[in-house]
């Protein structure tokens, strides 16, 4: 009797303390959403998830909390769709809840039918709310949000009638004067309502207006250390001074943004890759929109800058080597001065609203410093509107353009048209292209899918992308094929071979020297001197895939043209160890073999070794495998430079050549499609000789393309990819055999 009373003790205490663990980790998981730390909430959730029932059987007043929790946390992050899952999951259970929970599920429902553009079902989840919410107070916090939501569809779906809109702002401003009379001036809900009633203020035309309430809103955000709320707040003050065409104050206010969304993305670091692009796919477009802003003032740096700060999940999307760098936009010429006095304004606004809170004291009392600093803050914001144009680079006709500057061509693809800016020197000269992104990508695909295939006449789709992408600045450019071209693509147009663009007579590469400038490599100097070059291939078929008789004789023609100090690896003696020390200490490495890229999969996608072992995608990309301070990284295999898939928008992530550059390649060499073996292994033979010759890489390129492009016959018909592909006769001279390799080189 004893013991039984012993084992029903000690099983009550640890029931007790299982639910007490169970109520604590949701209590954390709730703070974790709450403020933000994204990666903190998915640990809990992994931890609450196993010890909790199934969403269809969850019942209990403990399960439903973290349901909630989970359900806000999936909103945050963009995951629209499984977010709507979960909530209809709630929806669908039969246990009862009060009015007002069910009503407030009927809400999110709502506001998730509305992002994934879908009106009528978000208006009758609404309806639903309304009905739900007919036992509750009239001043019931459910019942306002049902009516906030009915505000957020009319400025998702841009509704601009003023006999609807005028109602609407004015039921806004009492919804926030109700959050400030019941909360205080300060809350979050007052300035996320602000934000709102600026949005539609502006489609009113009121510009004025629509800025002074989002500079209360980005002031208030700033108080509460909001930085998600600090970002949708720039951005309305941005578009607001966008729309009264003061463009400084635009690109200011997008700066202040977007340095609020590097401070949100800094807390999804330790999230999975897929979950920090979902993150990104809403704000992504924001980023492009500055990038724009400064191109369109010759703000060349810059818009770079912002570019790479855009795709910087890209670099790591399909495997987590380094943590992406979190850098924020500095302030330039007349910005600095309001950037220094805005960011001690701020410090202020923070501590004058960490005193008030400290103090405890009803709406009302001791607020008054807080709101002058408030005041004080939305009045320094809105200052920014007076700025000057900062210094650009003058507009010069072609005539001036230095016959001695390299030029530089930057491409930027927007949703409504493509900007083609031409950078020589001091010059600089923005081309509009009326071509909206979606039609270029259809362009790209096209043109990609006839250069893979010998038996195709690529011309016509050559053709056609020539007309868009270099008409309209070929008389920008100089006639001397000596003089490289250095390009500058964005989105997409990074995974095109520009050199197989055709003008109806002749391809590109027979008019200039091409090279792709990838940026700033992404990882730090090697402090390691590098000489010499070392040679890799493997010429064993393996796994279905054929052997490649012409590796062997590929790294002798360049063994003949190498320097001394140059080491080779071929089948056997091309090992994992070895080309581990190859990367770490050589100057130049090249490696034939085969590669297999398999989308998003980095544990999938792999590089053969001589002995027809697999080094992952993953693997290549960790600590053992170094790319900092390698001059040149040729990579003679197939894919390389193609794009591991698109995110959920459409849009090209980056590949394993981009990827080696971000890690500090200087300069990559690499494919964008699965290339035959014959006409690689004489297309690497003459660029290593022309290298050894003194030529500099892009012109090595060009002298090898121009010299396969120019012999006839047939090729060889095996391919370093999963299929052979048969040639056309005569098909030598087709894109396929000498366009598919592309270099990437250094940035400035």
């Amino acid at each position: 009797m004893r013991r039984l009373l012993l084992a029903l003790t000690l099983g009550i205490g640890t029931g007790l303390h299982a639910a007490q663990a169970l109520d604590t980790h949701a209590a954390q998981l709730a703070r974790a959403v709450r403020q933000q730390r994204w990666g903190e909430a998915q640990a809990q959730i992994a931890w609450l998830q196993p010890r909790l029932p199934t969403d269809a059987a969850c019942a209990d007043p403990r399960c439903r909390w973290v349901q909630g929790s989970r359900l806000l946390l999936h909103k945050a992050l963009g995951e629209v769709d499984t977010a709507y899952a979960l909530a209809q999951a709630m929806e669908r259970n039969p246990t009862p809840v009060s009015a007002e929970a069910s009503t407030w599920n009927a809400i999110n429902l709502a506001d998730l039918a509305r992002q994934k553009d879908d009106q009528a079902q978000a208006l009758q989840w609404l309806d639903t709310a309304l009905a739900r919410a007919a036992t509750l107070p009239a001043d019931s916090l459910p019942l306002q949000s049902i009516r906030r939501a009915r505000l957020d569809l009319l400025a998702h779906f841009e509704v601009d009638d003023p006999a609807v809109l005028a109602p609407a702002i004015a039921d806004i401003a009492a919804l926030a004067a109700h959050a400030q009379q019941v909360h205080g001036r300060t809350s979050v809900e007052r300035a996320s309502l602000l934000r709102l009633q600026s949005t539609l203020t502006k489609r009113l035309g009121d510009t004025a207006g629509a800025a002074r309430l989002a500079a209360e809103s980005l002031a208030i955000a700033w108080a509460t250390q909001q930085p998600e709320l600090a970002w949708y707040s720039g951005l309305r003050l941005a578009n607001s001074a966008q729309r009264a065409g003061q463009a400084p104050a635009q690109i200011f206010y997008a700066k202040w943004a977007v340095n609020a969304a590097q401070t949100v993305r800094g807390n999804t670091l330790s999230l999975p890759s897929a979950r920090q692009q979902s993150f990104m796919q809403d704000k992504r477009e924001d980023y492009v929109d500055l990038a724009d802003a400064l191109l369109a003032q010759r703000r060349l740096p810059e818009a770079e800058q912002v570019l790479a700060m855009a795709r910087e999940e890209d670099y790591h999307q399909l495997v987590r080597s380094q943590e992406p760098r979190r850098q924020r936009l500095a302030f330039s010429g007349p910005e600095q001065a309001l950037a220094q006095a805005l960011a001690q304004q701020r410090q202020q606004l923070v501590q004058a609203y960490a005193d008030w809170s400290r103090q405890h004291q009803p709406l009302g009392r001791a607020e008054q410093p807080l709101h002058q600093a408030l005041d004080t803050s939305v009045a320094a914001l809105l200052a920014a509107k007076d700025l000057p144009l900062a210094q650009v680079l003058p507009v010069s006709p072609p005539q001036v353009l230095s016959a001695t500057a390299t030029p530089q061509v930057f491409y930027l693809p927007t949703p409504d048209r493509l900007r083609i800016a031409v950078a020589r020197g001091e010059a600089l000269d923005v081309v509009d292209v009326p071509v909206t992104e979606a039609e270029l990508l259809r362009h790209i695909a096209d043109l990609r899918r006839v250069l893979q295939n010998p038996a195709v006449d690529a011309r016509p789709q050559a053709q056609a992308l020539y007309a868009l992408l270099w008409a309209p600045i070929a008389h920008l450019l100089p006639t001397d094929p000596g003089l490289t071209v250095v390009l500058h693509p964005e989105g997409g147009l990074r995974y095109l071979p520009f050199a197989t663009l055709f003008d109806g007579q002749h391809w590109l590469v027979e008019r200039h020297t091409l090279a792709l400038n990838a940026g700033g490599a992404g990882a730090q100097k090697s402090d390691t001197p590098r000489t010499g070059w070392a040679l890799f291939g493997s010429s064993r078929g393996a796994a279905g895939l054929p052997p490649l008789a012409q590796v062997p004789g590929e790294l002798a023609a360049i063994r003949r043209a190498s320097p001394a100090a140059t080491s080779q690896a071929l089948d056997a003696g091309f090992t994992a160890p070895r080309l581990q020390a190859a990367l770490a200490q050589r100057s130049v490495v090249h490696i034939a073999s085969h590669f297999v890229l398999a989308p998003g999969d980095s544990r999938a996608s792999w590089l053969q070794l001589g002995s027809g072992e697999r080094v992952s995608l993953a693997a290549l990309a960790g600590d053992t495998y170094r790319f900092d301070g390698l001059d040149l990284l040729t990579l003679s295999a197939c894919d390389t430079a193609v794009p591991p898939g698109v995110d959920a928008q459409g849009r090209s992530l980056d590949s394993l050549a981009w990827l080696a550059h971000a890690r500090g390649a200087k300069n990559v060499l690499a494919s964008l499609w699965p290339v035959p073996d014959a006409s690689t292994a004489a297309l690497m033979g003459g660029f290593y000789q022309q290298l050894a010759a003194g030529q500099g890489k892009a012109d090595a390129l060009r002298a090898a393309q121009l010299a396969l492009l120019a012999q006839p016959g047939a090729g060889s018909q095996v391919a370093r990819g999963l299929q052979p592909i048969s040639p056309a006769p005569q098909a030598v001279r087709h894109p396929y055999f000498w366009g598919a390799f592309v270099l990437l080189i250094e940035g400035g």
